[in-house]
């Protein structure tokens, strides 16, 4: 008896076919449930690298493409190989705290740096739902007539701790890491991009501008737990994985619910009272260039919220700034228990970062934010 087996290819297809609908299936009903956005064409869920590609203009680069599935919006990161090699990441919006575990297991400094700028990049979606409970009293000590170079303080500093037998992590043998949690106090346009950055690149786990797991930013939860007595970070002090954030840089808001820890009273007392044993960090730069940059960012829109919101006011922007460091060094002198850092930015400010923290400077990248974020090392 001779057997046909042409019957058998058909099965087969429409096995094949069966099980192809059945996944497509199963996809959409998980986005459904989770409501994520629908892969385009050219989105992966997992990093790709790429050899080379052009940018506008004809620059040739070798970039580092790092796209993940973001909505309406993707992420590229772009290394140039011709003048200084530079990080590029576009404005993302997230649906979900899922699209950011995504990147947790990067192991390469580039993908730890792109998976922080893309949190910073959060604060774009932020909820801004809030009401004016008024404006909180500040103060600030006067402008000194010749404030010392932050390294002329550090020394200072480390000799009075000394002479309290206070140690210094940097001085122990063997080396200790800062205590945490390290809490950057740095006013805006004062590196606070480039800090985060740079403690994620060290698989530290950072924070910058929005509260993780919340749809505020860090000022608020700060905010709202100084003036109901509770500790700086309370409700907010985990990522998506339950992990503590080690650091958090970018910690004031502007917005109606004001508040910057270093600039209204008893902001310091309340981390002090919680976190005696924290770092405090304060990035800062040359007051005349740093007026400039934050009357610049954003058409001024910050400065506006700080005159108009937050009820903060100069008649030179630059002495505000200077005066805010002076505040700052003398909360920090009067609590030698805390750690303190302060780098001045420059040259040796990789090499400085790198002395106090333990971190490779070469991690100490010069961020810009903004619409389009990009780091130039």
């Amino acid at each position: 008896m001779t057997r046909s087996y042409n019957h058998v290819p058909k099965q087969l297809l429409l096995l094949i076919l069966a099980f192809f609908a059945s996944v497509i299936l199963l996809v959409d009903q998980a986005r459904l449930l989770y409501k994520l956005p629908p892969l385009r064409a050219n989105e992966s869920p997992v990093a790709v690298l790429t050899k080379s590609t052009t940018l506008p203009g004809g620059e040739e680069v070798d970039p580092l493409d790092t796209s993940l599935p973001r909505g309406d919006s993707e992420r590229t990161a772009e290394i140039t190989s011709k003048t200084k090699p530079r990080l590029l990441v576009n404005n993302a919006t997230f649906q979900n705290s899922t699209q950011l575990e995504i990147q947790d297991n990067a192991t390469s400094p580039e993908e730890k740096i792109t998976d922080a700028v893309t949190q910073n990049e959060m604060e774009n979606s932020i909820l801004e739902k809030h009401h004016n409970r008024g404006q909180l009293p500040w103060s600030l000590p006067p402008t000194p007539s010749n404030q010392t170079s932050s390294e002329h303080f550090m020394n200072e500093l480390s000799a009075y701790k000394r002479s309290l037998n206070i140690p210094l992590p940097w001085e122990t043998v063997p080396r200790s890491h800062l205590p945490y949690p390290i809490i950057n106090l740095s006013l805006p346009k004062s590196a606070t991009t480039t800090a985060q950055i740079f403690f994620k690149c060290g698989n530290l786990t950072s924070a910058h501008t929005a509260a993780p797991l919340t749809s505020t930013r860090i000022g608020d939860c700060m905010r709202d737990n100084f003036l109901n007595g509770k500790a700086p970070f309370d409700g907010c002090e985990r990522n998506g994985k339950g992990q503590l954030v080690n650091v958090w840089t970018d910690i004031g808001v502007p917005d109606d619910e004001c508040f910057y820890s270093s600039l209204h009273d008893g902001g310091l007392d309340n981390i002090a009272q919680f976190h005696p044993n924290a770092t405090l960090l304060l990035i800062v730069r040359e007051s005349g260039s740093w007026s400039k940059s934050i009357a610049k960012w954003s058409g001024g829109r910050l400065l506006r919220k700080w005159e108009n919101t937050c009820g903060f006011n100069a008649e030179d922007w630059g002495d505000f700034y200077l005066a805010h460091t002076e505040k700052v060094r003398k909360f920090a002198k009067k609590h030698p228990w805390l750690t303190y850092v302060e780098v001045e930015l420059g040259d040796p400010a990789a090499e400085t970062m790198e002395f106090y923290t333990g971190i490779l400077g070469s991690c100490f990248w010069n961020c810009h934010p903004g619409k389009h974020v990009y780091c130039e090392f």
